[in-house]
């Protein structure tokens, strides 16, 4: 393969199709590296020597031909090929070669490495150790330029790598950002990690001595490994230790190639015919499913318009769990005119609204795996549980008394003119479709806002997935950002709040926390922290153990204060939080279990821990009772552990952990937990349109 030619086809296309690019800032840099007379070598060369800062009196044209010179060797063009098609394949967000080769500062720093290692082959010591300096400096990657790497490295998110001196990779491996592969601190000579065909390495993994990693590997993130490990094998924990060996077999899955970082605990011998394959679709796909079946708008009653709407819908597809929640808002007299009803009014000081509360949990996030796709059982479970709340609004829409009848687990007061009814894990209460009655001549309009949070929001496969859910529902349902997740749960949790408020929302795929005022959010910050999605790397079992949890912490506290650090306060935010001390308000299913557990409810008085509160110091005391608890005790030991529900109970601990360490980096040791959240957010805007139209 000519990679070069196929990167000028590239280029070539791309600047027809964007006429204007070469009138534009990159225009002579594009030209420069793709247009005149190049190749592979020259357009490396000019790439590194422009992102190096060197000193003025370092000759910056000679360093170039250094580059250039070295670069040209037959057998560097074929590595350099294979770098470049490792990124291509294994990177879904690379759809182009010269995407790699501009862009990725992984390929860079490998391919400045490769130009030091052959320097320092050929005795030029000091040159090889000017540039490996620059490139620690340049791209935080630190890789000596004795280290030996074979063809094909995908180092992705190339951040804070350390590769040492006596260090052997072998063909085909990726590495994620953060891993060490270093020595134990005490020994000289051959004292690095030798790195077999295929492995992959997990975000912050650590493998330290002269150590061998068996080929077909997989190392799971924030693994310590300090021994040698076998082939095809799975490696987790701290220290790491194998849970789980592949059997080798003809045209066997490649870690390194896959990127699967889903850590299965066993070998199970299952048919691979009675595993779900992630579905992979494209919009022509979509249009042939579309052709087969019924518009949505038949498929039933369709939402009316908010200013008609009297039963409002508020419903959240998250990462973890699906929620829905109804509430009543009082007929107009025109209304009830027309459905031959009682017209008299009640003022609106007197008006109750009735809120009913759904839960069900669907672990979208548990099948996002290799590729960033939903696995069809993922999508399966959801499609179930939105085919029922369907049934349940039709229902509902056709008989005001449905609600009211339910079995509902539990009934509360929010507020003076609030009253809620909520429904957790009930089996489902519409197993078939429902037809509306047509006798009754009390039939109410209704209006639905559906919204899909981070599962959605990352997987590749994400229209086709939103088109099959929107089929179950029977109605629309948008992907939102992260910060709109944000502001619709501050809506829905800090509506009567009077002093400034923090809310933390750690779901099950991210982590949102909101900071604002009398019901207005003034700034959000995000974290890549997920209760279900980080779980596949920090299971229960593995996090029993202190040093796992403590090195849990640090990883997380790192990269609170580096997320953190990227969306800074506002100078007017800071100020008004450091006058006033602000209320921390914890939202979704992880504050409430934990309050759970600490008043000892189970979940038959589960809205009883609505406006608890939790100080850091009890969190700490249920983590510990958590490490202290194996999962099948957990699950099994109903009287103890009453409030913890099997769908929760593997995440806890690590959610446990993620709380703390977000109340550390917010410097607050109270928190008060919420039942509300995003789909509260959604009524508030349903609400606010009805009332305004």
């Amino acid at each position: 393969m000519n990679i070069w030619e196929v990167i000028q086809n590239e280029i070539n296309a791309h600047i027809t199709k964007n006429a204007q690019l070469l009138q534009s800032p990159l225009g002579t840099h594009y030209k420069t590296i793709f247009l005149e007379k190049s190749s592979l070598a020259k357009a490396i060369s000019i790439l590194l020597s422009t992102a190096l800062t060197v000193p003025a009196d370092i000759d910056k044209t000679a360093l170039k031909k250094i580059f250039y010179d070295t670069l040209s060797s037959v057998k560097l063009q074929k590595t350099l090929t294979a770098d470049l098609i490792a990124i291509y394949e294994r990177d879904p967000a690379c759809n182009k070669y010269y995407m790699a080769l501009l862009y990725y500062k992984g390929f860079h720093a490998i391919s400045l490495h490769r130009i030091a290692h052959a320097l320092i082959k050929k005795g030029q010591e000091d040159l090889a150790f000017y540039l490996n300096m620059l490139s620690t400096r340049t791209f935080t990657i630190d890789i000596h330029p004795r280290a030996r790497i074979g063809d094909g490295l995908f180092i992705d998110h190339g951040n804070s790598i350390v590769i040492g001196e006596t260090t052997v990779i072998d063909e085909e491996v990726s590495i994620l950002q953060d891993v060490t592969l270093g020595g134990t601190g005490k020994e000289s000579g051959d004292r690095h990690p030798k790195i077999k065909k295929g492995v992959l390495i997990g975000a912050g993994a650590k493998i330290l001595g002269n150590v061998t990693i068996g080929a077909y590997s997989k190392i799971g993130a924030g693994s310590v490994v300090l021994k040698n490990m076998p082939a095809y094998a799975t490696i987790v924990g701290v220290p790491a230790q194998v849970v789980k060996i592949d059997t080798p077999k003809p045209g066997h899955d490649i870690p390194a190639k896959e990127m699967d970082h889903f850590i299965s605990m066993s070998n199970d011998n299952i048919s691979k015919k009675n595993i779900a394959t992630p579905p992979t679709y494209n919009i022509s796909d979509i249009h042939n499913i579309q052709k087969k079946q019924k518009p949505l708008e038949v498929a039933a009653k369709p939402p009316a318009k908010p200013h008609s709407a009297n039963l409002l819908v508020g419903i959240d597809i998250g990462s973890n769990t699906i929620m829905m929640t109804l509430v009543e808002i009082p007929m107009t007299a025109e209304q009830k005119t027309s459905r031959n009803l009682p017209t008299t009014t009640t003022s609106k000081q007197n008006q109750k609204l009735k809120y009913y509360d759904f839960i069900r949990f669907a672990s979208l996030a548990q099948g996002l795996r290799k590729n960033k796709t939903l696995t069809a059982s993922a999508v399966a479970r959801s499609e179930i549980i939105l085919n029922e709340y369907k049934n349940i609004i039709a229902k509902a829409t056709a008989d005001p008394t449905y609600l009211t009848q339910l079995p509902q687990k539990t009934a509360a007061m929010q507020e003076a003119n609030t009253e809620l009814h909520f429904f957790q894990e009930t089996p489902l209460l519409a197993e078939k479709e429902i037809t509306p009655p047509t006798t009754l001549n009390h039939n109410r309009s209704y209006c639905i806002k559906a919204v899909a949070t981070s599962a959605l929001r990352e997987a590749h496969n994400n229209n086709l997935i939103k088109f099959k859910l929107e089929t179950a529902l029977a109605a629309p349902i948008e992907i939102i950002d992260a910060k709109r997740e944000a502001s619709l749960t501050f809506l829905g949790t800090t509506k009567n709040e009077q002093q400034p408020v923090i809310t933390i929302d750690l779901g099950g795929g991210s982590t949102e926390i909101s900071w604002g005022h009398q019901g207005t959010m003034l700034h959000y910050q995000g974290f890549s922290i997920g209760a279900v999605s980080w779980n596949q790397s920090y299971p229960h079992k593995m996090l029993q153990s202190a040093a796992a949890r403590i090195t849990l912490k640090e990883t997380l506290q790192q990269l609170i204060t580096k997320e953190a650090s990227e969306q800074p306060l506002t100078a007017d935010v800071k100020s008004l939080f450091e006058h006033k001390k602000p209320l921390l308000i914890g939202v979704a299913g992880v504050p409430t279990t934990l309050a759970a557990i600490h008043y000892n409810l189970n979940q038959d008085t589960l809205l009883a821990v609505d406006q608890k509160i939790l100080t850091l110091e009890q969190i700490e005391t249920i983590m510990e009772k958590l490490a202290q608890t194996s999962l099948e005790t957990l699950i099994n030991d109903t009287e103890t552990w009453t409030m913890l529900s099997e769908a929760r109970a593997n995440i806890m601990l690590f959610s446990t952990i993620a709380l703390h360490c977000l109340m550390k980096y917010l410097k607050l040791d109270i928190i008060k937990v919420s039942i509300r959240g995003l789909r509260y957010g959604l009524l508030e805007e349903l609400h606010t349109q009805l009332e305004t139209s």
